[in-house]
């Protein structure tokens, strides 16, 4: 799938959601026989559109922690631990809770938590030559959305490529639904077993799921 096709499809959250252009001002300031040209049905070009300020993301690895602030149209800024251990997150409105994963050198899981209910999980993961961020967020009852990231400052660690500088891409925000199916194999042996299996869309450098 284009991603231009599956912008079209996809409620973009920008806090919550697309900011609809405020036309009943502008309309009532008209003369009333001039017809408004800006009253239609419009598509978002997400690939011409961007935040100003843009959304940065700073991570700064501590010595068994990882410091973690963004800033811009959403403002985060926690502290959590490096051992998969919950961490406790005040001051952000959405969780109070963060649990982070390290998966491998270049992936890792962040769950965020409401007084011990997961809310949110977000999986990370860096690009081969170490400059892009790719975050799947996967949200109860909503569309996964994909966020890239780009480098844009701090000095690269050799053990830990999360860290630096990086700002959001956000002509390349989609919005996917990601399949997901729980299996009962034939019994083997004598034993039961369940498998959970998931199929979801993987955003390419190309702009392509």
């Amino acid at each position: 799938m284009d991603l231009s096709e599956s912008a079209k499809l996809c409620p973009i959250g920008l806090g919550g959601s697309i900011r609809i252009l405020v036309l009943l001002g502008l309309l009532a300031a008209m003369q009333p026989e001039v017809a408004d040209p800006r009253v239609g049905s419009w598509t978002l070009v997400s690939a011409r559109s961007s935040l100003d300020p843009p959304n940065r993301l700073s991570i700064t690895p501590l010595h068994d922690e990882v410091h973690v602030v963004m800033s811009g149209e959403t403002h985060l800024d926690f502290t959590a631990n490096r051992n998969g251990h919950e961490s406790s997150a005040p001051g952000n409105l959405a969780f109070n809770q963060i649990e982070l994963r390290r998966i491998d050198k270049k992936q890792a899981e962040v769950k965020e938590k409401k007084d011990g209910a997961v809310v949110a999980t977000i999986r990370e993961k860096i690009s081969n030559d170490g400059n892009e961020l790719t975050a799947t967020t996967a949200t109860r009852g909503k569309t996964d959305q994909i966020t890239v990231w780009t480098r844009s400052g701090g000095t690269k660690v050799a053990n830990d490529l999360f860290a630096g500088e990086w700002t959001q891409d956000f002509s390349r925000l989609v919005c996917a639904k990601v399949w997901r199916s729980k299996s009962r194999p034939t019994e083997a042996v004598g034993s039961v077993f369940w498998v959970t299996s998931a199929i979801a869309p993987v955003l390419t450098e190309s702009n392509t799921i």
